[in-house]
Formats: C-alpha cells, structure tokens, sequence
C-alpha cells in the first residue's frame, strides 16, 4: 500500500463509504459515529511514500463528499487538514539525529580553607610556670563550579573535575 494509485485510492474511498452508508444508521442509535471513509483516507496518506498534495486530497474530498451526499466541502477540507498534518508529522525524525549544543557558563570559584589548632601547654615545676604555644596549620585549595547544566555531554566529568561546597565543609570537621 505504498503507492496507491489514484483509481484504486477513488475504488476503495467508494467500497468504504458504501459499508460506512450500511453501518452508519446501526451504530448512530447507540450513540457512535465512526468516520470509516475518513479514516481510510487518512491511512493511505499516511502509508504513501509520496507525499500527496492538498489537491489531491481536496479532489478525493469533494468525490467523498459527492457519493455520501455530506455537504460539499465538508469532506474536502477535513482531507486537506489531515492530509496536511499527516504530511508535516510523517517528515518528522522520530530522534534526534545531532546533539544540541548551546552555549551556557558555570561560575567556578577558588575556595582556600584552613584549619588551624593552637595549643597552650602548661608546665608547672618547681613554683615555676612555663607555657608553650603549639599551633598547627593546614590549608587545602579547593575549586568549587555552581550552575553545571544537567544535560552537558560532559557533566560527570565536570562534577569529578570540581569540588563541592559539602565536601569543603566536611574537611574542615575532619581532625
């Protein structure tokens, strides 16, 4: 059903609005409308390999609308529509074939923590008193990036490449 040619498209559009002229009458007591020539037609333009033009539809439209005796137009212009949307959605890739890329920036900053510890030891000998200062200093270098976008390619990379203001925080508690 890749080509469909005009004639078979005009004999089936007749053979389904028949059964549809049949059906129709049962199924509208129950309260169901079920457009079976509409839908046919919107198969067939959604199976071609060729795209077929709103002409083509519009034509196929008002012979529907003539041999089911809808008002003229009617047919045609349902056909055009779906014909249309049926065109711009089937030319669409169902995944995306490149990657975006935009540009954006993330704020890296330099972080210099410190630790320090200061002792006072007192020594008591002899009725004599003397202190002693111990200090001990440790500095650590930190870069911390705030604002990496999710999506980047590269975003584990760049997470393992930078610092977090927690791991900042949990070197300063360590003694």
């Amino acid at each position: 059903m890749n080509n469909v040619s005009i004639p078979k498209v005009i004999l089936i559009l007749f053979i389904v609005d028949y059964i549809e002229s049949i059906t129709a009458p049962i199924l509208i007591q129950a309260f169901i409308n079920i457009p079976l020539t509409f839908l046919v037609f919107s198969f067939v333009v959604y199976r071609s390999n060729s795209n077929p033009g709103s002409i083509f539809a519009f034509f196929i439209g008002l012979y529907v609308d003539i041999i089911s005796d809808s008002p003229i137009g009617l047919n045609a212009m349902l056909f055009c529509i779906m014909s249309y949307l049926i065109n711009s959605y089937s030319n669409t890739p169902q995944y995306l074939d490149k990657d975006i890329m935009q540009n954006y920036s993330f704020l890296v900053q330099d972080v210099k923590a410190e630790k320090n510890l200061i002792f006072k030891v007192l020594e008591f000998r002899k009725n004599l008193y003397k202190e002693k200062k111990i200090s001990i200093k440790e500095d650590k270098d930190f870069k911390i990036a705030y604002n990496i976008n999710p999506q980047d390619k590269n975003y584990k990379s760049l997470l393992d490449q930078f610092s977090t203001s927690d791991q900042v925080a949990t070197w300063q508690t360590i003694k």
